[in-house]
């Protein structure tokens, strides 16, 4: 981690000391342009909770033959991540993607008897490397795919355990395709707004006899950049995701999962200062509320489920970026 850090940090510094040939990219939409190089890296803390009910025997008709228990989930989660793309030509650009992530997180059962239902988890390691492709519909509007390929699978560890060194995202043992299309405009009145519109998809394959997967995804964002000065913006946006069900293993229940619909709504407010013509340093605070998946499975024969009720999560992160 400290590796990366550093690399990242002094490659946008040394991309600052040079003539910027490409154009700001700043907002959703924006390219480089041709021969032009963008790097940006980025930092974030995110920590979220949620609570609901763990019930046994969910699928009985007797209301009596039916437990159930109040359940807590909550966690954190600290990534980092450096992006590179560069302008093949007027429309085109490609780039890759990768990161490090450390996340902790804690599920606990109003029970005594459901101890495997409980635990204190963590993973640490390298993001999976994701590349990218740009192209440029018009000033201001690109059309943008990533694709982060299939690796083997590593599952969380619990944090009482000695098996460590687990990765942070890679090793999902899923492939995984992101289709955007984003712009940015300005009106007559001089106001600037931006949006996308993006779907990701995942493959289903399968690990150690395991069967893999992640939801498909459907997410949208609109908002607006506001000029406090020359040197200094704020952006404000509104984003709205839909995962969709899917099913995998569960390493924590040892067994296979299904996992219903889930959906976010959120405000991001971000800080640009332009310290440079090249270098720019953004912060950001992101709130978002949360309707975690139903988790369904078998256990001991009978059919439960684990339902959270809506949830928060609040994310904190700065970023540098350098053009050159």
């Amino acid at each position: 981690m400290r590796t990366l850090f550093s690399a990242s940090l002094t490659a946008i510094c040394l991309a600052g000391s040079q003539l910027a040939v490409a154009g700001a990219v700043n907002l959703p939409g924006d390219m480089p342009a041709m021969g032009g190089h963008y790097l940006h890296f980025d930092n974030r803390f995110s920590e979220w909770q949620n609570s609901g009910s763990y019930l046994t025997n969910s699928t009985s008709l007797e209301a009596d033959d039916r437990v159930t228990y109040d359940a807590r989930s909550h966690g954190n989660r600290w990534q980092h991540t450096v992006r590179y793309v560069y302008g093949l030509s007027e429309d085109w650009a490609v780039g890759v993607s990768q990161g490090y992530a450390e996340a902790r997180w804690h599920r606990s059962v109003n029970d005594d008897g459901l101890t495997s239902l409980e635990g204190s988890f963590e993973q640490a390691g390298e993001t999976d490397l994701t590349l990218i492709g740009q192209y440029r519909l018009a000033p201001g509007a690109a059309l943008i795919t990533e694709f982060s390929p299939s690796t083997a699978g590593a599952n969380p560890a619990r944090s009482n355990t000695t098996d460590t060194g687990q990765q942070g995202d890679a090793g999902r043992g899923y492939s995984e395709l992101g289709l955007e299309l984003a712009a940015n405009w300005v009106t007559e009145l001089g106001t600037q707004w931006l949006g996308s519109v993006r779907l990701d998809a995942t493959t289903r394959e399968k690990v150690n006899g395991h069967g893999v997967s992640g939801p498909w995804c459907l997410a949208m964002n609109f908002g607006s950049r506001v000029n406090l000065s020359k040197d200094h913006h704020l952006v404000f946006v509104w984003h709205l995701m839909r995962g969709f069900s899917y099913k995998r293993y569960n390493a924590s229940l040892e067994t296979e999962a299904s996992y219903g619909d889930q959906s976010q709504f959120a405000l991001n407010t971000q800080y640009q200062w332009d310290l440079t013509a090249q270098l720019q340093l953004q912060s950001y605070v992101n709130l978002a509320m949360t309707q975690p998946a139903i988790e369904k499975f078998s256990s001991g024969g009978q059919k439960q489920r684990i339902e959270l009720s809506g949830g928060t999560e609040t994310t904190l992160g700065f970023a540098l970026k350098a053009e050159f």
